[in-house]
Formats: C-alpha cells, sequence, structure tokens
C-alpha cells in the first residue's frame, strides 16, 4: 500500500479540476511533463517542484482566468497544511 504523501495539495488540484473540468492531460503537456507525474500529484505521492509548481499555478490561472498570485498562494497553503501534518 502507498503512503500519501500530500493530501491536502491532491485535495486542492483535484478540487480545481472538478470545478473548471480541465484535462490532466493538457496541463501535462503545458507543463512539459508526462501524465504520470500529474497522477503523481492528483494522488498524492508528490508535490511538484518549485519550477513544475509556478507552471502548474501558472497553467491554472490561465484556464480559470483567475489572478496567479492567488492560485500560488492556495497551492502552498496547501503544500503547508501537509508539511505541518507530517511534523
Amino acid at each position: 500500500m502507498e503512503k500519501i504523501r500530500s493530501p491536502h495539495f491532491s485535495f486542492w488540484l483535484c478540487a480545481i479540476k472538478r470545478k473548471h473540468k480541465f484535462q490532466w492531460k493538457k496541463m501535462a503537456v503545458y507543463m512539459s511533463v508526462s501524465s504520470q507525474c500529474i497522477d503523481s500529484y492528483a494522488c498524492g505521492r508528490a508535490h511538484p517542484q518549485i519550477m513544475k509548481f509556478y507552471s502548474l499555478c501558472e497553467y491554472i490561472a490561465n484556464y480559470t482566468k483567475q489572478p496567479i498570485n492567488n492560485i500560488l498562494i492556495s497551492g502552498m497553503a496547501a503544500i503547508k497544511k501537509d508539511k505541518n501534518e507530517r511534523l
């Protein structure tokens, strides 16, 4: 059984996907990563690296027409929750 390392980030990402109905594959192409990488983020197995995190937030901001700073702050809050629960 695999350990879920980032449940809050996964929940945050999946909630945005459900609300705005974008495709994982298009996000992966935009970020220049494999679809398995996006699956790892969505299933809570990993957090994105900082440069990939920025491009993930940039994709979401472009798709949802929201300011990127709002997306960055909410994503970082989810990562912070994951870190605090791990301690």
